[in-house]
C-alpha cells in the first residue's frame, strides 16, 4: 500500500505539470483561433475517449491482474513522448518561477483535499479536519494576495475579466466535481455495497461517458 500511494503522488504531480504544459503546447503550434479551437476540441476528446475507455478497460485488466492498470499507462506515454518529440520543435521561453503562488496553491488544494475527504470518515469538527481547513482558507487568500503583487502570476487576475473566461471555469470545475468525483465516490459504493465487479462498476458509468464523449467536441466552440 506505502509504495501504490507513493507512486500515485509521482503520478498525479506529473498529471498536474502535464495539463497545462498540454494546453501550453497547443497555444504555441495553433497561433490562429479557429486552428487552436479544432485542436483543443481534439485535445478534450482524447481526455473523454480515456475517461469512456477506462472505467470498462480497468474492468477488464482487473480480471487478468489488478497490476496491469497501473502499467497500462506506460505504453500510453511512451507513444505519447513519441509523437511530441515528432510533431513540436523544441523551443525556450525564459520566465521566472512564481514559487510564492505555487507554494499557497499546493497548500490551499491540499489543505482541502485533505479536509473534505477526512471530514467523511471523522466529521468536521475533528481536530485535524479543522486544521486543514483553516490552512486551505488562510492559503487560498495569500494565493489571491500573491497573484495580485508578483510580476508572472500563475493564474493572472485580468483572465478573469474576460466573461467568457470566467464561465467557462465556473462550468469546468462543476463539470469536473461531478464528471470525475461521481465515479470516484460510486465506483467504491457499487463494489463494497451493491457487489458489483470492476467490470459491471465500468459498464454502470459507460452511459454518462459516452454522453460526455459525444459533446465535448462542441465545448471550444461553445465556450
Amino acid at each position: 500500500m506505502a509504495v501504490l500511494i507513493a507512486a500515485r503522488f509521482v503520478q498525479g504531480t506529473a498529471a498536474a505539470a502535464m495539463m497545462p504544459a498540454s494546453m501550453a503546447m497547443l497555444n504555441h503550434a495553433c497561433p490562429d483561433p479557429t486552428r487552436r479551437t479544432r485542436a483543443v476540441a481534439i485535445w478534450a476528446m482524447g481526455g473523454a475517449i480515456a475517461s469512456t475507455s477506462g472505467p470498462v478497460l480497468g474492468g477488464l485488466l482487473t480480471m487478468a491482474s489488478w497490476r496491469l492498470i497501473f502499467f497500462v499507462n506506460v505504453p500510453v506515454g511512451l507513444v505519447g513522448l513519441y509523437l511530441i518529440a515528432r510533431a513540436i520543435p523544441a523551443t525556450r521561453h525564459q520566465a521566472p518561477v512564481d514559487w510564492a503562488g505555487q507554494i499557497t496553491g499546493v497548500l490551499a488544494m491540499a489543505g482541502l483535499t485533505f479536509g473534505v475527504i477526512d471530514a467523511g470518515e471523522a466529521g468536521f469538527a475533528a481536530p485535524q479536519v479543522v486544521v486543514a481547513l483553516a490552512i486551505a482558507v488562510v492559503a487560498t487568500l495569500a494565493f489571491v494576495i500573491v497573484q495580485r503583487r508578483v510580476m508572472h502570476p500563475r493564474v493572472p487576475p485580468d483572465l478573469f475579466r474576460d466573461r467568457n473566461a470566467g464561465i467557462s471555469v465556473l462550468i469546468g470545475f462543476a463539470f469536473m466535481v461531478g464528471y470525475y468525483g461521481l465515479p470516484f465516490v460510486m465506483s467504491l459504493t457499487l463494489q463494497q455495497h451493491r457487489g458489483l465487479t470492476a467490470l459491471g462498476t465500468g459498464l454502470v458509468f459507460l452511459p454518462m461517458m459516452v454522453a460526455g464523449l459525444c459533446l465535448t467536441p462542441f465545448t471550444p466552440r461553445i465556450a
